[in-house]
Formats: C-alpha cells, structure tokens, sequence
C-alpha cells in the first residue's frame, strides 16, 4: 500500500474532517490535481507579541534565524514609550540609538539611509524641554514591525518550533490569539506521478494534519 494511503487510513479514524475528505473517492490519489487541504493556526502578530510565552518563543525562532534585531528593537521602545521620567527616556532614546540605528551598531536594524540619519539627528538633539517624545520612533517602529510581522513572523508560523509550542499549548490557548476575522490558511501537499507523497512532504504533511485534528476536536 501507498504510504499515502496508509498515513490517510491512520489519520481518519482520528478525524473526523479528515474522514469526509477521504471519503470523497481515490481520485484524490489518481487524478492530475493530487492535492490535499489542511489548515492551520494564524496567529494575531499584535496579539502574539503582547503574549510573554509566544513572544518569547518567537524570539527564540529569530536567535536561530540569526535575525533577532528586529524583535529586539521593538520591545526596546515598548520600553522607552512606558517610562514617564524625561531623563531616563532621553537615556533610553540614546541607547537605542547605540544599539540598534547607527550604522555598523552591535543589533542594527535595516532600514534606508535617509530615515537613519534622520532618526539620529532628533535623538541627539533631545532635552528636557523636547516634545513628543513618544512620536520619536513612532515611524522606525512601524517600519520595521510591518517587515517582522510579514517576513519571519510569516515563516515563524510555519516552522517546527511553532507547531511545537501549538502542541505544547492546546488548541484552546491557540484559538485565542488567532484574529477574529482571520480564516484558516490552506496548505497544500503535493504528490508524485504514482499517487505517492514525495519523502521530503511527509513530516510536514503529519504536522498540519496534526493541527488539524486539534481544531477538529476543540470545535466538537
């Protein structure tokens, strides 16, 4: 038997939804499509990072991404915008400045040499007296959260370490912090001219059904 067949035949006396799916006929094995559906959790960017624990395990994924700076730069001026006293703003304004806007800085975040410059001057010309202290990164910080959110905290939701914390958590903690309006995203899995899933799909292909059978349930 095919090993599709098998990982199908497993999986349906398991779930229900992945049942009906089986149930429609072999020509999902033998026709030119030979495509399968499953779904997975898309999680809120907003609220994953006002979470500490997916935050946390976020940040893990981009440590070993090497791609840490980003996040990094965000929660220093969550920071920075939480403090009231001006003076230890002003520090904390010039920190992140050392840390993450000069060029050739320890984290340096990638944005374009006009905003750079930009952002440099205003922070070295803060006082005391300055106003509008909390519109300083105002603009740096939706720039980069916007790269995050659509760049490595796509694939984040896609990687083995995501689907292990969803594991870990439960469905019902993860349902939360999916967006109310967002749907479910398709994946699809393909396989090879004999009807068979190609080597490399499988353990992807056993992950999402994992997750789909944990939504399946929470739902019953």
């Amino acid at each position: 038997m095919p090993i599709c067949l098998q990982i199908l035949i497993n999986v349906s006396t398991r779930c229900p939804l992945r049942a009906k799916i089986c149930a429609k006929g072999n020509s999902q094995f033998t026709t030119d499509q030979r495509t399968m559906t499953t779904h997975r959790f898309i999680l809120d960017f907003n609220k994953a990072r006002s979470t500490p624990e997916v935050q946390a395990n976020f940040h893990q994924y981009l440590v070993q991404s090497y791609n840490r700076e980003p996040l990094e730069f965000l929660i220093s001026v969550d920071e920075y915008n939480q403090e009231k006293d001006l003076k230890t703003r002003i520090e904390r304004a010039k920190q992140i400045a050392e840390t993450y806007i000069k060029d050739g800085c320890r984290l340096e975040i990638n944005i374009d040499g006009g905003s750079r410059k930009n952002l440099l001057g205003k922070i070295n010309s803060l006082n005391t007296e300055s106003e509008n202290l909390e519109l300083l990164f105002e603009e740096t910080y939706r720039i980069v959260g916007s790269e995050l959110k659509n760049d490595s905290f796509a694939r984040y939701l896609d990687s083995a370490m995501f689907y292990e914390f969803s594991q870990k958590k439960g469905a019902k903690y993860m349902t939360g912090l999916c967006s109310k309006d967002s749907k479910p995203a398709v994946q699809f899995s393909r396989f090879d001219e004999n009807g068979c899933i190609r080597d490399q799909d499988i353990t992807a292909l056993l992950s999402m059904v994992s997750l789909l059978c944990i939504v399946t349930n929470n739902k019953g």
